[in-house]
């Protein structure tokens, strides 16, 4: 097998959705140089039966589980190429990630892993929430510490790097982020790139400005971003929060 990417997806109750993305990857990516990993949490739609019959049941995995996060570390665990890269259903490849795929260090080869992660752009759909960019490029900087700068389904985790950094299951909606900024902060490197590879569905949970959000951002930030910077975070996630509720108000008017 030849696969360098595995392309986790958790779904529930999602099955039209995940039928978009799935027909995205086919169209755009090799089949040999991808696994699809799917992770049903429990789905009363149909969905594990459809998933059945089209799927590699070595690629399956069936609920329940504890959420999302938890549904990732079990997808990290069934993966078996170098890399992973996690989508929502809903999700659709562009051709961008063919490009970055022929990018990425195959399992034997020397320079596995070297760059640690890859990065590529991710474009939001038109159902993103007010206030929300439609284009997310490709970063990995300082601009962490302050929010949540790389878009998820543009990162090409090493594999590895995943399994000795688990998602936080206890998490609801910034686990990610929270993984993100503890490898910045560990100096892991990435290798950002200009293409655009995934077009990503909106209305998520990060997309719900609530008290709860960034009272969760707080939990992640007080024990990861440098001694100063955590200083004024409270104040700056206030700020966020008033910020976001005007942004709505002055939207509904």
């Amino acid at each position: 097998m030849n696969a360098v990417l595995s392309i986790g997806i958790a779904v529930l109750n999602a099955r039209e959705a995940l039928e978009l993305s799935l027909a995205s990857i086919a169209e755009h990516l090799p089949a040999d140089r991808v696994e699809v990993i799917i992770a049903d949490g429990g789905s009363t739609d149909g969905t594990e039966q459809w998933l059945l019959e089209k799927q590699p049941a070595e690629h399956l995995i069936f609920g329940p589980d504890r959420g999302v996060y938890d549904a990732m570390n079990a997808m990290v665990d069934r993966s078996s190429t170098p890399y992973i890269l996690f989508l929502g259903a809903g999700d659709r490849v562009l051709e961008g990630l063919a490009e970055v795929l022929s990018a990425l260090p195959g399992l034997n080869e020397k320079n596995k892993g070297a760059a640690g992660l890859h990065i590529a752009g991710v474009q939001l759909d038109s159902d993103r929430a007010d206030g929300v960019p439609a284009h997310y490029p490709a970063r990995w900087n300082r601009g962490l510490w302050w929010r949540h700068i790389t878009h998820h389904q543009g990162v090409m985790y090493p594999t590895d790097l995943l399994r000795t950094h688990p998602y936080d299951p206890d998490l609801k909606v910034l686990g990610d982020y929270a993984v993100d900024l503890q490898l910045f902060q560990e100096g892991v490197a990435a290798k950002l790139h200009k293409q655009t590879a995934v077009r990503a569905k909106g209305g998520g949970l990060s997309q719900r400005f609530t008290r709860e959000l960034y009272c969760e951002e707080w939990r992640i930030k007080r024990s990861t971003v440098p001694p100063m910077v955590r200083a004024v975070t409270p104040l700056w996630l206030i700020a966020k929060f008033l910020f976001k509720r005007l942004f709505a108000w002055r939207s509904r008017r």
